[in-house]
């Protein structure tokens, strides 16, 4: 089964699990016991309602998000058409979708004139368009 399917199956498990007051929301993180807003942590989807209580920042160490150089990538992403690109790779959307590890509403969206905004989709289009003859260095 495609692991974002059970992800999503298992957070709305302990979503509904939460809103009906079977699970209790913690007090503090369990890692530094800050107590600002807290993030339910899964490291096992497999068991929906064994969550470690962490905040948010402890929560991005766990899960850190890659970071580009926005002063190189993402001025150049605005110039890129994304169909374009797409049509010039001979790839349908649902194939680009799958190259660059994304969801084929994402292209679908993309292409409908919004700018990508996650990192690793702007560092794997600009990956995916340096592979075209016209564009390499």
């Amino acid at each position: 089964m495609d692991p974002r399917i059970i992800r999503r199956r298992a957070r709305q498990r302990f979503n509904k699990a939460l809103a009906t007051g079977r699970v209790k929301r913690a007090t503090k993180c369990e890692l530094c016991q800050s107590q600002t807003r807290l993030h339910a942590h899964h490291s096992d989807y497999s068991q929906p309602f064994s969550v470690q209580w962490l905040c948010l920042g402890c929560h991005g160490v766990i899960h850190p998000r890659p970071r580009l150089p926005k002063a190189e990538i993402l001025p150049n992403i605005a110039r890129i058409d994304i169909r374009e690109l797409r049509r010039n790779l001979g790839l349908s959307q649902e194939r680009f979708a799958r190259v660059i590890g994304c969801a084929i509403g994402t292209v679908r969206y993309w292409e409908a004139g919004h700018r990508p905004r996650m990192a690793e989709h702007v560092q794997a289009i600009h990956d995916t368009y340096a592979l075209l003859p016209l564009n390499s260095n």
